[in-house]
């Protein structure tokens, strides 16, 4: 039988008084989603960038099903990720046990996780089964009181961490916290509150997110297989800020025998106000059907999407382009070869649109099976190298070949001391043997441009 879900979704004002967004209906073929006439009168932004309620008005907007992209790419971000690393999809699939709901592998089961979660997710939408599941959930009261044991919830945690399935126990994570919405990734993440550290001590104590009078963060829990990578994390977002990148507050800890990195959410204004938050890669998705993975574009054609997403929203399209390629610059100089299109998103719906702060900016190259320069392909020119590959997308990011050198430069005095930092922390030798050879190399590379002058691009 062809599934069909009938589900809607809604979202907050500014006083975060909730509203109803629209209906959504998946079927096996297409997603369909209708603005209510309250939200199309509210002025509040739309379901997606390309979904905007002044271009779809009353009418239907329509996304058809394709390889990768069951529903429309921009609900992708609430369905729970398939990694053996995502804590909360073990916790729901515990939970549609217990309901007697079948918990096999395809989107059925992603959908039902989804519906079980679908509040407080990454962004403004809020993903609820019917209108009666929604109004109940804005309606239940919130308190920073937490049910369950904070030693049981760290102690499965680190059971998690360490693999041991036996011993884990996904209903210690859901008493906790209950069953949050998730972030994906290669690490595992967990959407929570804590009382805001400031510059003090955080002593691990945590509750669900959007506790009033608490920060909402993303908690990430370094995993065995990809140990250091939250302490290389907070260096490079370090680095970011200083040189003058908006980046999100973070606080590495070792709490009860586990690593972790709270990382302030930046999809959440003053007094907890949702801003909408979508990722380049469901930005591209949404308007181009070939695309289903990093592999289907290249740097060179980025600039020309972003001109296109300048045609639908305020974003300002020059201003983009030359920081993403900075962005890009950094990544190269640090030996982050992960800057993927999920690692980088748009902040503010089609009106006062930018690029969100830089985040998961690790150096990923660190590890054997991540050592690529660049996760996006990059469309070589006969003949043509790594530094002349890099100085070409920059004029094609808009940079003239005075301001590359110029920004090329700033960038190599930006990370002067980065391998110095690197080689200081106490992480595995590993770690620091690849990356003593992988950024000194790039830094050459470019130094040796500058040098033997810019190559005429064209």
């Amino acid at each position: 039988m062809a599934r069909v879900f009938n589900n809607t979704i809604w979202s907050r004002r500014a006083d975060n008084t909730p509203i109803k967004m629209g209906d959504l209906t998946v079927t096996q073929d297409r997603t369909l989603f209708v603005y209510s006439d309250d939200y199309l009168n509210s002025g509040l932004p739309g379901m997606a960038l390309l979904a905007s309620p002044h271009a779809w008005g009353d009418q239907p907007v329509e996304f058809k099903t394709r390889e990768g992209f069951p529903v429309h790419p921009r609900l992708m971000s609430i369905i729970p990720g398939e990694g053996r690393r995502n804590i909360q999809r073990r916790v729901f699939a515990k939970m549609l046990e217990k309901m007697g709901k079948p918990t096999t592998p395809g989107f059925e089961t992603d959908w039902e996780m989804a519906l079980m979660a679908g509040a407080n997710a990454i962004g403004h939408l809020a993903l609820f089964r019917d209108d009666i599941q929604a109004m109940k959930w804005f309606e239940r009261p919130l308190s920073t009181d937490v049910v369950g044991s904070r030693s049981k919830f760290w102690k499965s945690l680190r059971e998690d961490i360490s693999l041991d399935q036996t011993a884990f126990d996904p209903d210690v994570i859901a008493q906790y916290i209950g069953p949050t919405p998730t972030a994906g990734g290669m690490i595992p993440k967990l959407l929570v509150s804590i009382m805001d550290p400031g510059q003090g001590q955080w002593d691990g104590g945590i509750t669900r997110p959007g506790t009033p009078d608490r920060l909402d963060v993303i908690l990430k829990i370094e995993p065995a297989e990809y140990r250091d990578v939250l302490t290389l994390e907070k260096l490079c977002l370090d680095l970011h800020e200083r040189a003058g990148f908006k980046v999100p507050r973070s606080w590495l800890r070792q709490i009860d025998g586990l690593k972790v990195l709270a990382v302030e959410r930046f999809d959440r204004g003053p007094q907890g106000a949702l801003l909408p938050q979508e990722t380049f890669r469901s930005v591209i998705a949404t308007g181009n059907r070939s695309f289903i993975s990093n592999d289907d574009v290249e740097m060179d054609t980025l600039p020309g999407y972003l001109e296109k997403l300048g045609q639908v929203c305020d974003l300002d399209v020059a201003a983009a382009k030359k920081e993403f390629y900075r962005r890009y610059l950094m990544a190269m100089l640090t030996g982050n070869g992960d800057m993927h299109l999920e690692n980088v998103s748009f902040l503010g719906g089609n009106h006062g649109t930018t690029l969100s702060p830089v985040y998961d900016p690790a150096p990923m190259r660190a590890w054997p099976q991540h050592d690529t320069r660049s996760a996006v392909p990059v469309d070589f020119r006969t003949g043509e190298t790594w530094p002349h590959a890099i100085q070409r997308l920059g004029i094609a990011y808009g940079y003239t070949p005075a301001g590359w050198r110029e920004l090329v430069e700033r960038a190599l005095a930006d990370t002067a001391s980065y391998l110095e930092e690197l080689m200081a922390l106490p992480i595995d030798q590993p770690r620091k043997d690849r990356l003593a050879v992988i950024v000194p190399d790039m830094r050459k590379e470019m130094q040796d441009l500058l040098v033997s002058g810019l190559k005429k691009t064209g």
